[in-house]
């Protein structure tokens, strides 16, 4: 894994946004530990894809159910259960089925465990 200095700036055209989210996509991917440096890297790297994606496709922020979806199956590779039970959490399953919401400590818990800001588990869409 390439982990030399690398620039952070706007995505300014699809070019840029295909290489920002193959290099996501990378790093996610990664199987060993990342150092401090690339894991902040790729949570700011995430933030720019985010706020350009917003902008150009005019979707507004994921669903938190879809979001936790990615973080489980991508970021970290880990169940349902899995999550929980690192966590503290229950119920996760009538969440991924929109039956309930997360409350502020199941948020604040999820949030560490995926080393994300908690507003990432908040629904600000309309149903």
């Amino acid at each position: 894994m390439n982990t030399q200095k690398r620039g952070l700036g706007p995505i300014t055209g699809p070019e840029d946004y295909d290489r920002a989210v193959r290099e996501m996509r990378d790093l996610a991917r990664t199987t060993t530990a990342l150092p401090a440096e690339v894991n902040d890297y790729m949570v700011a790297l995430t933030g720019v894809v985010n706020e350009y994606h917003q902008f150009s496709f005019g979707s507004a922020k994921a669903l938190p159910q879809k979001m936790l979806q990615y973080l489980l199956e991508v970021a970290r590779n880990v169940t349902l259960e899995d999550a929980e039970a690192a966590t503290g959490t229950t119920n996760l399953q009538g969440f991924m089925a929109k039956h309930r919401d997360l409350d502020a400590n199941e948020r604040c818990k999820l949030a560490q465990f995926f080393g994300v800001s908690e507003d990432v588990f908040v629904n600000t869409n309309e149903q």
